[in-house]
């Protein structure tokens, strides 16, 4: 195929059925063109040619030669795909259906996790001195201390900092706007990098580079990079999920434990409770978990949430900035 699938017409009809039709972000949609590269040009552009032993035969071969979360990838993408063709009436509605799931059951397996006193190691390994510790601290606390994600700290805009009110703005997976209580620790930590060490930049988004050209992070691959190197020089980096080990911190006691995303956190509240209780299950420990489905059970995890610290944050940048 002579034609680069990157500039193909019909995956470009795709992508903007997605944005329209679905929603679909930039990073999604550059998942799909990379896993639709391979799918195209094993199995060709001509929807006609598409029948369910070749669909089925393309994802076996995939999963033998690539881990589990990539051929899932690599499924979603395809599914989504024949969707649009099916909207198109450019192949059959039962074809759809042809398309295998890889076995997978969720919740199977606990969340690899970090030691606290290694997290804590991680946090002080940047160098406050310079710009580039100062921005890698306040990210690392963002990472260990509220679970965001890495795409959260790409997208963290100057707006979405509640400075009067000591809060922040995310939009987590599915893009629900989630309100999290802001810490003095952390909002300390930002406050220091926008006022003394943040370079001016035509961008709002919170962290830019640290050399020129000063821009916004690109994806949440720049994070994944930060937090690795992080790790290495504590020597606690092992595998490639650093940003999620970071994010799950093992919970030493009762009162920690349940502060544990349950609600105020950018999680999904049912799935997290269900691996709450998987692990003490495993542990073979008696701790309450907080009902966060009530009203009361929510504001005791905020309370618990912001350990008790008060607020006392003010907007680090100029008036007329």
């Amino acid at each position: 195929m002579t034609e680069s699938v990157l500039e193909s017409p019909v995956v470009a009809s795709f992508c903007e059925w997605m944005r329209q039709q679905r929603g679909a972000s930039d990073a999604t949609l550059s998942i799909y063109r990379f896993e639709l590269r391979a799918f195209i040009k094993e199995l060709g552009e001509d929807p006609s040619m598409y029948d369910a032993r070749n669909l089925r035969s393309f994802v076996l071969r995939k999963s033998r030669h690539s881990g589990g979360a990539s051929t899932r990838k690599s499924i979603c993408a395809i599914r989504m795909f024949l969707r649009f063709l099916i909207s198109q009436g450019k192949c059959p509605a039962s074809l759809y259906a042809s398309v295998p799931s890889l076995a997978h059951w969720r919740l199977s397996a606990l969340p690899r996790y970090l030691q606290p006193a290694q997290v804590e190691k991680i946090i002080a390994s940047a160098d406050l001195r310079t710009s580039l510790g100062s921005r890698n601290r306040a990210i690392l606390l963002l990472l260990a201390r509220l679970g965001l994600r890495a795409g959260d700290i790409v997208r963290l805009r100057f707006s979405d900092i509640d400075w009067k009110e000591g809060t922040i703005s995310v939009s987590g997976k599915g893009r629900r706007a989630t309100v999290l209580p802001l810490s003095q620790e952390v909002g300390q930590a930002l406050a220091a990098y926008i006022k003394d060490h943040r370079p001016q930049a035509d961008s709002d988004a919170v962290f830019v580079r640290s050399f020129a050209p000063y821009r916004a992070f690109t994806g949440s691959t720049s994070i994944s990079i930060i937090v690795a190197r992080a790790m290495r020089c504590v020597d606690q980096w092992r595998r490639e999920t650093a940003v999620g080990e970071l994010r799950h911190v093992e919970i030493g006691g009762p009162s920690k434990y349940w502060v544990s995303y349950s609600d105020g956190f950018p999680h999904n509240r049912e799935i997290t409770d269900r691996i709450i209780r998987n692990v003490i299950a495993v542990r073979g420990e008696r701790i309450k978990v907080p009902d966060c489905t009530s009203r009361q059970g929510r504001q005791r995890a905020r309370r618990v949430s912001c350990c008790n610290i008060p607020i006392t944050l003010t907007d680090p940048r100029p008036a007329n900035s």
